[in-house]
């Protein structure tokens, strides 16, 4: 089926037009009775359903985690969005480019702390709003994680895996020792069937503070930078301390436009680009295998369109009939018409 032609609305989207919420909070660890509770506040379907077209528009996810300098960047970054918004923050915030949101090709972005969070727990005063919440018991967790590993494995097996461009603002030596730690531990990866999904994400190392340039910090980066993660990039600002945030910044802007041309590319180029609608169906379902917090077996995209699914039992006879009649075909032609009917019947009404 041909794709429709994406139009941009007639008229500039306001933020009446976004219905932009006085709350960001997106994931947040809550502790009740001695236990852990996971809560998904239904911020990315949220934020999906205030886009235009979700259908036809595809997004992509920025990370942005660190020192308070992030929070610099992301004014800087996106001016049209309020990132310091008050209210119930819990573990980790999403938010919408409201610069973006008519365009094709939507930017949203998380942004957290890169260890222990303050704002940790007060989604639980969320609990009596008119939003979804889900909130998730993962009883045994804390008897093996500490708050802070349990934190970590929270961005690293649930926000990773969908994540484009991960940016990290570290300017000491424990924070580079800190972000190593979170990067060289697996995550968990997405699959297509038996084939693993190849994870896109760009890593940016942000440096803004030139009090800690000493020679450990500069050891610590280079450690970092050699760990086979993907593509890692230092990003040096220092030289810039002093000057407004926006051309402080602006370096950074340019390197994530870069990079995401270069993502965007390769998943049109290998058929991996998920609309808002698929990210929101399959994100929900792959909040709910959050046990998984450890060990995470793959995320199958396949399996998860089909969980639904029930097999058509004259399969195997609609398959002998169709080979009766492709006879005189060639082998890479039949092969097309049965793996193009088998991807369009995989995937339920809504994830087209």
């Amino acid at each position: 089926m041909r794709e429709p032609v994406y139009k941009v609305p007639s008229r500039p989207i306001s933020l009446l037009d976004l219905s932009i919420s006085l709350m960001a909070a997106w994931l947040d660890l809550v502790k009740e009775n001695e236990a852990w509770d996971l809560v998904d506040t239904n911020r990315l379907d949220q934020l999906v359903q205030e886009l235009p077209n979700p259908k036809y528009q595809y997004p992509s996810l920025l990370y942005f985690s660190g020192n308070p300098n992030r929070k610099k960047a992301l004014r800087a970054l996106f001016p049209y969005n309020n990132i310091t918004r008050k209210g119930p923050a819990g573990l980790i915030r999403l938010h919408l480019s409201t610069k973006t949101a008519h365009t094709q090709n939507p930017i949203l972005f998380a942004e957290s702390g890169l260890c222990l969070e303050q704002s940790l727990g007060d989604s639980k005063w969320l609990k009596h709003s008119t939003t979804k919440h889900q909130t998730f018991s993962i009883a045994g967790a804390d008897e093996t994680l500490t708050p802070a590993r349990l934190q970590q494995e929270v961005k690293r097996q649930l926000v990773l895996p969908w994540t484009q461009i991960l940016c990290l603002f570290l300017d000491s030596v424990p924070d580079i020792q800190a972000a190593t730690n979170f990067l060289q531990r697996p995550r968990r990866q997405l699959t297509i069937g038996n084939h693993v999904v190849p994870a896109p994400t760009q890593i940016v190392i942000v440096l803004t503070n030139g009090q800690h340039a000493t020679k450990a910090f500069a050891q610590e980066c280079a450690r970092l930078q050699k760990l086979d993660i993907g593509t890692v990039t230092i990003l040096d600002l220092r030289p810039r301390h002093g000057l407004s945030d926006s051309v402080v910044f602006q370096p950074l802007q340019t390197l994530i436009v870069k990079q995401l041309s270069i993502v965007q590319a390769e998943q049109i180029s290998n058929c991996r680009r998920f609309s808002a609608s698929h990210l929101s169906a399959f994100w929900s379902t792959g909040v709910q295998t959050h046990e998984w917090l450890l060990h995470a077996p793959p995320f199958d995209l396949l399996e998860r369109a089909r969980r639904d699914y029930v097999r058509n039992k004259t399969m195997d006879d609609c398959l002998r009939e169709v080979m009766q009649t492709c006879i005189g075909y060639s082998k890479e032609d039949f092969d097309d018409l049965v793996a193009s009917s088998f991807l369009m019947d995989a995937y339920p009404p809504q994830m087209h």
